[in-house]
């Protein structure tokens, strides 16, 4: 929690700090510039009795005027100073809220909480990825807009559109705004930018005007860095860029590093290069904070149980339906493509992961006669409960709140922000029953049906007792056979 909330108050923070360096700058020169116009007029000032009364009084109003120009500028570098600072202790009250834990809290409260701080990860989500407008329909429905930089993260955008348009004004004006932070992360992001404006320069044949340029701006960057390598490599960029000087066409003088220099790609690396160091001026996470609690999460339900899962689910969703399966393949024909439809629509299936046991012995029952009704009787109940998850029902069976969730790291949303991610350290399997959501142990023991499923103790009776009329039997959920409790065997986890 406290790496998440790091951005919601390092931000604020940061942006009164620029404004305090801004306004310290500002107000220096103003003053400056003031007491030179006061000390010039009293070394010009003639002797009283020749003194030009009207003229003194002029340049006096007017050094009146730059000051009370002053006086109005500064209140208002100080009321954005105290929205800055307002917005940090309200960060701060909600940090401090946020992560203390107290048994007396009503659970209402946590929820209201917990919601807050969600609906914040989202709408700084949206932000980041540019989303500006849906961003700011969640904080105003949220009511989240303090804890969020929307006006920051326009700026960002702002200045991103600019550079996807080849225009290097805005980016280089924020440059200059953030000076000492960039010089203090020695980052090249100016030197970057102004290289890209020689670039332009040259593509434009006004060779004089970038000859002028280099020495006004890449030269003097060069320096303002301590490494020496880093200096090195600053030089020899400005080298090979002045050598294309020579060229009519440099674009096309068939020098790949010449042409390197004029590709568009150049456009892109400088888009990624300013996203990354304004996210890292103001200490914002990249990627978002909430992927990063995602990750977080993620990593200790990933196992390589979840990876086979995935692996065999991209396999079947390949994989094209066989017109000539038996017919003891239809039912699970049947599941797979209802499993398919309900991942094409990019969503994860409603139901969880199914614990099945299949018996050997189910091979040998095709040739008899008792085989073949009991797959008649399994087709039938599969169109029964396939009939029944396509409407409205509310049988309690089917009841979403009965069923174990899917494994987040199993479906397909989640297996592809899990690819990176490390397993988690799970050197015990947990098998949790799906109709109660309790961890199946020795005292809470599995269950197999004859048909496959897996239930705990707790489930059983409480199947057992719910049904009515039913002494002695148990109607399986899934597919609403009967067997009786006789039936069913223990399973035990290897």
């Amino acid at each position: 929690m406290e790496e998440l909330l790091h951005p919601l108050l390092r931000v604020p923070f940061e942006k009164a700090n620029k404004s305090f360096r801004l306004f310290h700058k500002q107000l220096t020169r103003d003053v400056a510039a003031v007491q030179r116009q006061i000390t010039t007029m009293r070394q010009e000032q003639p002797a009283a009795q020749h003194a030009a009364v009207a003229e003194t009084i002029a340049r006096l109003e007017a050094i009146a005027d730059e000051i009370r120009r002053v006086q109005m500028q500064s209140k208002t570098f100080l009321a954005e100073q105290q929205r800055e600072v307002e917005a940090c202790v309200s960060r701060v009250q909600f940090a401090a809220t946020s992560t203390s834990h107290s048994d007396e809290e009503a659970p209402k409260q946590k929820q209201s909480k917990r919601a807050q701080h969600e609906a914040r990860l989202v709408a700084d989500y949206l932000l980041c990825r540019g989303y500006v407008d849906s961003s700011r329909l969640v904080q105003e429905k949220k009511g989240v807009g303090f804890l969020v930089d929307h006006e920051m993260h326009v700026e960002h955008q702002s200045i991103l559109t600019d550079l996807h348009a080849h225009n290097l004004c805005t980016a280089i004006a924020w440059c200059a705004e953030n000076g000492s932070r960039l010089r203090r992360m020695q980052s090249r992001l100016e030197f970057q930018l102004r290289l890209q404006e020689f670039i332009e320069l040259v593509r434009s044949d006004k060779k004089l005007e970038a000859i002028q340029y280099a020495q006004a701006h890449l030269t003097p960057l060069t320096m303002q860095h301590e490494d020496e390598e880093t200096r090195k490599s600053m030089m020899d960029s400005i080298q090979e860029a002045m050598a294309t000087l020579a060229f009519k066409s440099p674009d096309q003088c068939g020098v790949e590093s010449y042409s390197r220099l004029f590709s568009g790609e150049r456009w892109l690396m400088l888009k990624d290069l300013f996203r990354t160091t304004f996210f890292e001026v103001y200490g914002i996470h990249n990627p978002p904070s909430l992927c990063v609690a995602l990750y977080a999460g993620l990593s200790t339900l990933n196992t390589r149980t979840c990876r086979r899962t995935r692996e065999a689910r991209a396999a079947a969703l390949k994989r094209p339906a066989q017109s000539g399966a038996t017919e003891g393949n239809e039912e699970v024909e049947v599941r797979d493509k209802k499993d398919a439809k309900q991942f094409d629509d990019g969503t994860a299936p409603r139901r969880g992961k199914k614990i099945r046991l299949v018996p050997d012995n189910d091979k040998d029952e095709e040739d008899d006669g008792e085989g073949r009704d009991r797959r008649r009787t399994k087709r039938k109940h599969s169109k029964k409960r396939s009939k029944l998850d396509s409407s409205d029902s509310t049988v309690d069976a089917f009841d979403d709140s009965t069923m174990v969730p899917l494994c987040p790291t199993c479906s397909e949303v989640g297996g592809r922000l899990c690819e990176a991610l490390p397993f988690a350290h799970h050197p015990h399997s947990r098998l949790v029953c799906r109709v109660t959501q309790a961890v199946m142990n020795e005292h809470n023991r599995p269950l197999v049906l004859p048909n496959g499923f897996v239930y705990s103790q707790q489930a059983v009776d409480q199947l057992t007792t719910e049904a009515p009329g039913s002494q002695g039997s148990i109607h399986c959920p899934e597919t609403r056979d009967v067997f009786a409790v006789s039936d069913l065997k223990p399973v035990y986890i290897l």
